[in-house]
């Protein structure tokens, strides 16, 4: 009944999570979201920890796209110093920006993984689109009240779904796709 908002995994924030070995796994392309990922909610450039943030993500050879509701203008903004490609006005949880993130990585679908605070916006996109997400706690609880609501919904899944702590459940990528094209 909950599945489209069930993450692949949950963790503390981008800091803690294993990036190296999720390159490892065969995950290419990273979609990092701005509100509460990598930055307070509101931000209009980004700072030292999203900074750090996508500088790890890069350093373990990952294609990083800052994936964002926001406005066009305020995701540029906020993203212009980083040299990733920026995908404001996303449409999540609709699958528009994961679409377009995917159509110029060039990547595999497999090898997409989603990085976002919200089950109702961030998991549900990635779900829709066939990708593997990770549902991160948010930075700060200073968010604008309709977030609020959606949060309440949010604690209700996670109770019913028993996703209330942390864990990793994202598989290696599977080289079947490359092995068929092999053996055609």
């Amino acid at each position: 009944m909950f599945r489209q908002w069930i993450p692949d995994a949950y963790y503390q924030s981008l800091a803690q999570v294993p990036i190296q070995d999720l390159f490892r796994r065969g995950y290419r392309v990273a979609l990092l979201d701005i509100d509460n990922t990598l930055a307070a909610h509101g931000s209009s450039f980004g700072q030292d920890y999203a900074h750090a943030q996508v500088d790890r993500f890069q350093a373990a050879g990952f294609q990083v796209y800052i994936l964002s509701n926001a406005f066009q203008h305020r995701a540029e903004s906020f993203g212009q110093d980083f040299g990733v490609t920026i995908i404001g006005d996303a449409g999540k949880p609709g699958t528009k920006g994961v679409e377009r993130a995917l159509q110029e990585s060039g990547a595999r679908r497999e090898e997409l993984l989603l990085f976002g605070d919200q089950l109702f916006t961030d998991v549900w996109s990635g779900t829709r689109a066939g990708i593997m997400t990770v549902l991160l706690d948010r930075l700060s609880t200073h968010e604008p009240w309709y977030i609020h609501l959606k949060r309440i919904g949010e604690r209700f899944v996670k109770y019913a779904t028993k996703t209330r702590a942390h864990f990793d459940r994202i598989p290696e990528v599977s080289s079947e796709i490359d092995e068929k094209k092999v053996n055609l």
